[in-house]
């Protein structure tokens, strides 16, 4: 049985939207807002940190590239907890969900405590991995020793996230995190600004953004488990350690995803402070596109994971097929934006010429990855949904063996300059979308499903 209206009469039309479209547009706006959430806040602190110098900018390029480690690393606790809710509700088990959900929540709490002592202690020691000068580490490490202490309050958030995609429900989600962002904008130009406190009241202003986060977020979703049938909050280890598994195979998909991202970095650092610099701009808006065009992902992950486990398969390829069309718009309208605006972008987060051009060589090549990388992002939510991660952590690893020569070339030829370390990356993310689109094109992944115990 397709979905409710997928059956509108007509060819299918690349810019026609039909019933289906228009219940993926429902669920996916509303999560645009939940899923930009940490790229604004980093873009936040660019465009801030940005204006208080070069050396400054590229010690949050450091930085950030640890904290996106971190936080993408541990987002199992968000896609593992969206494709179980979506299944287990599909199956009419809402009890179920919500004890799976409850459990995320404790095992965010621990690993967000655990990670923010432990990277509290080592933050110089990872800066230095991915920098090399000192004035540009002492910078980042300041700005991560800071941040770190949101990082619990943050992973909360993800898990809470993930319950609600799962149930579906966007919408509270991007109005909490819609006022975060707001209140971490505000604290920032005051402290940053209005104190003159510099770099290390860029990462307060997060910190305070965050924690008022997670408070709203849990206001939510505890009374939501409870009226899903949750009684006691309390540790089931058998039901925490379901949930651990699906982060075993979403770490290693996660941590090749994120090593391709800090080798990228680190090859910027060879080149030069003003590359690295313009290399930070690129990353962060790179990271703010996909986001964006994971709202789609979450529409996937939703109504994939609901139709395969109510046993529709017919109706998860249906939703496949219009994702598919929602990729290339999105991927043809990215496109076009970001070769436009290239010349003109960087001029939001410095005024450093030298950065700015070579901030604009890389944003011609960011424009040429957005069509694969909606693809991407699009199939990967599709995967997820039918809870596939076996397959997406193996595409993950292969797609970072392939660009890794051309990363590897700029560290020891750093006269390649910054367009070959994002041809890396356009190699990096066109490996991805074949190895999707391929996945996808065959039977197995319906059947995954049913691993969901």
């Amino acid at each position: 049985m397709p979905v409710d209206g997928a059956e509108d009469v007509g060819r299918p039309s690349l810019w026609r939207l039909d019933a289906l479209d228009r219940r993926i547009l429902l669920i996916a706006v509303p999560a645009l807002g939940s899923l930009l959430v940490e790229p604004i806040y980093v873009l936040t602190d660019t465009a801030v940190v940005g204006r208080l110098g070069t050396v400054p900018l590229g010690g949050l390029a450091l930085a950030s590239t640890v904290l996106n480690t971190l936080v993408w690393v541990f987002n199992f606790l968000s896609y593992g907890t969206t494709v179980r809710v979506a299944v287990r509700r599909g199956r009419g088990d809402v009890a179920g969900a919500a004890a799976d959900a409850l459990q995320a929540l404790w095992l965010a709490l621990g690993i967000g405590l655990a990670v923010a002592v432990v990277i509290g202690l080592a933050a110089r020691p990872l800066v230095n991995l991915i920098g090399d000068e000192a004035a540009v580490i002492d910078q980042g490490v300041t700005y991560l020793r800071i941040s770190i202490v949101g990082v619990p309050f943050q992973l909360l958030t993800v898990a809470s996230i993930g319950y609600l995609y799962g149930i579906p429900d966007t919408k509270r989600p991007f109005i909490v995190l819609a006022l975060s962002t707001l209140v971490n904008l505000l604290v920032e130009l005051l402290l940053v600004y209005g104190f003159d406190w510099g770099i290390a009241c860029s990462a307060w202003g997060t910190v305070v953004a965050q924690v008022l986060c997670a408070a709203a977020m849990l206001a939510i979703v505890v009374p939501s488990l409870r009226a899903d049938g949750l009684r006691r909050l309390h540790v089931v280890p058998a039901v925490m350690w379901a949930v651990l598994k699906v982060g075993g195979q979403l770490v290693q998909r996660t941590g090749f995803l994120l090593a391709t991202l800090a080798v990228a970095t680190a090859a910027a650092s060879q080149v030069g402070t003003s590359e690295l610099a313009a290399h930070q701009i690129a990353a962060q808006l790179f990271l703010f596109f996909a986001i964006g065009v994971d709202m789609f992902k979450v529409s996937g992950q939703s109504l994939i994971g609901h139709a395969l486990g109510a046993g529709r398969p017919e109706e998860a390829r249906d939703v496949v097929a219009h994702l598919y069309r929602w990729a290339w718009r999105a991927g043809i309208l990215l496109t076009v934006a970001t070769l436009a605006l290239s010349p003109v972008l960087p001029l939001a987060f410095t005024d450093d010429t030298s950065v700015r051009h070579a901030a604009t060589v890389a944003l011609v090549l960011l424009a040429a990855m957005q069509v694969p990388a909606a693809f991407t992002f699009v199939l990967d939510g599709v995967l997820m949904g039918a809870n596939d991660f076996g397959d997406l952590r193996w595409s993950t690893t292969l797609a970072f063996l392939v660009s890794l020569p051309g990363f590897v070339a700029v560290m020891v030829w750093p006269s390649l300059g910054i367009a070959t370390v994002w041809l890396a990356m356009l190699v990096w993310i066109t490996a991805r979308a074949v190895k999707n689109h391929t996945r996808t094109l065959g039977d197995r992944w319906l059947a995954s499903a049913d691993t969901v115990t």
